[in-house]
């Protein structure tokens, strides 16, 4: 089990506080922050309410903050078997805000039921998220995400791509020739790709297409994308 030491903690008091979900009614609010020690190249995370941004660049470390009702609560993270975990607030009318430093290279993975999840500069992404929007950028390898409500943008992307997602808008760019696979209930789906050869598939229930690329039967990569309700448009970078 691994060992953080908080840098710091500021507790604010009051009735109530706004944050990105809205107002909450808890009475107490937190800030604190744990430095990582032990080696690490994967992070996971399951946390019922909050939002979670992580980073690449400068040391390790984890920025917490807390909304709770009665007493703090103690550590919810851990290295674990060369894994950065991140757990859920263990306690009632409570939820945690999370800010993370990751080393590049660093492999994410996990679950979010309620809150905005914002990823940038990592090795590959497999998500799960509720409700809450999804910002990933600058991932070398693949990304997976299963979204249930909330708008996913996936930018600068050097692998594979997949997206589930029951209602939002899906906006995709790939900075490297790969395979992009979309399916969407509610909402628009645009896809940016390098120039080249895809074999394209799309299927629209009700909505419109517009195509910057024809179907080519010999392409190695595809494109296969799929909305119940909604647009597919499909650029080139």
């Amino acid at each position: 089990m691994g060992r953080a030491v908080a840098a710091g903690a500021i507790v604010v008091a009051g009735l109530g506080v706004f944050t990105a979900c809205g107002w909450d009614i808890t009475k107490e609010r937190a800030t604190d922050n744990a430095g990582i020690t032990e080696e690490f190249s994967r992070v996971r995370f399951l946390n019922d309410s909050g939002n979670l941004t992580i980073n690449t660049g400068g040391d390790p470390e984890v920025t917490r903050t807390i909304f709770y009702e009665d007493d703090k609560p103690g550590p919810t993270h851990r290295v674990e078997n060369g894994t950065l975990v991140l757990e859920p607030c263990p306690q009632r009318d409570c939820h945690i805000d999370y800010e993370v430093v990751v080393p590049e290279g660093t492999v994410v993975e996990g679950e979010v039921n309620s809150g905005n999840v914002d990823i940038t500069g990592v090795a590959e992404v497999d998500l799960k998220a509720d409700s809450g929007d999804i910002d990933v950028r600058r991932v070398d390898g693949t990304v997976n995400v299963d979204a249930s409500s909330g708008n996913v943008d996936l930018i600068d992307i050097g692998g594979a791509t997949q997206v589930e997602a029951d209602s939002g808008n899906v906006t995709i760019s790939l900075a490297v020739i790969d395979d992009v696979r979309a399916r969407v209930n509610s909402g628009n789906v645009e896809v940016t790709v390098p120039d080249g050869r895809y074999q394209v598939s799309t299927d629209i229930d009700s909505g419109d297409l517009d195509s910057a690329l024809d179907n080519d039967e010999g392409g190695e990569h595809h494109l296969d994308l799929a909305v119940d309700s909604g647009n597919i448009t499909v650029k080139k970078s």
